[in-house]
């Protein structure tokens, strides 16, 4: 009897440092995921972007070091611009003619 005791209490070790190695392991992870990720815009933060005369900024987002923003040139045309944020150059440009404005709701 007291060897199955010992033998439940063995298995509820194993299992418990188990879950703790997996948790450390995930912690671990995203911490140098987390790391990376604010290195890679931390260094070359700074650059200027002129935008006038482009319309009206509807939308904007980063991927790494690359800022994509979407203007709404006149009714039917919008433009998005990919933008390196280290030089402030716009690397890329995809223009949007559509026959209707657009309609907010």
């Amino acid at each position: 009897m007291a060897a199955k005791e010992n033998l439940n209490s063995l298995k509820m070790l194993v299992f418990s440092l188990g879950l703790i190695l997996v948790g450390a392991i995930v912690l671990l992870g995203g911490l140098v995921w987390k790391r990376t990720a604010d290195t890679a815009a931390a260094d070359c933060a700074g650059g200027h972007v002129n935008l006038k005369g482009h319309g009206m900024v509807v939308d904007s987002g980063f991927d790494g070091t690359t800022l994509r923003v979407t203007m709404e040139k006149t009714e039917g045309q919008s433009e998005t611009m990919l933008i390196d944020i280290c030089t402030g150059k716009i690397t890329g440009t995809l223009t949007l003619d559509t026959d209707a404005a657009v309609v907010e709701e």
